[in-house]
């Protein structure tokens, strides 16, 4: 008895531990770690980027028709991804937790999750076709200024801020 609530408690943290890393990301963001290089949806179409790139209006174009062939995919499966993981934590909630039902929801969330990514990648590599090499060194520059945090410089000079000693 002892045996199998061990066993279950460790099926039930795995999951969990599992489920965290597997949550889709917010739209337009993408999560730390190994799909740092993914920049977020239509890039293109911050000004900010765009106007650090210098983006010509072929190349415009040509990532616009992109996302919209090739996006909704993404999308449809960033949607399912929403389902499967409620269909997980309904299955860790349940009143008697069937480990069978916990796997499976947690393979098809897996099994999403590396579509997903797939997909993310030829997207990428379209997408780099289209941009020049200085192009594509400016978009990561760009991204990992994004990624760095912000202080406000006023908060840490006025007093009581987090610049004073006391």
């Amino acid at each position: 008895m002892r045996t199998k609530s061990v066993t279950v408690s460790f099926l039930l943290i795995g999951s969990l531990s599992f489920l965290i890393s597997a949550m889709p990301p917010r739209e337009g963001r993408r999560p730390p770690g190994g799909e740092r290089f993914l920049p977020p949806g239509a890039w293109w179409r911050e000004p900010d980027v765009a106007d650090a790139l210098k983006l010509t209006g072929e190349q415009v174009e040509k990532l616009d028709a992109l996302q919209k062939s090739e996006g909704d995919d993404a999308a449809r499966i960033e949607r399912d991804l929403m389902v499967v993981t409620r269909d997980l934590l309904t299955a860790l909630d349940e009143k008697i937790a069937v480990a069978a039902d916990i796997i499976a929801a947690g393979e098809r969330l897996g099994t999403l999750r590396q579509e997903l990514f797939r997909r993310e990648i030829s997207l990428l590599a379209k997408q780099r076709t289209i941009l020049t090499q200085a192009q594509w060194k400016t978009l990561q520059d760009e991204l990992e200024r994004d990624r760095r945090p912000r202080f406000d410089d006023r908060r840490l000079r006025r007093p009581g801020g987090m610049g004073r000693r006391r």
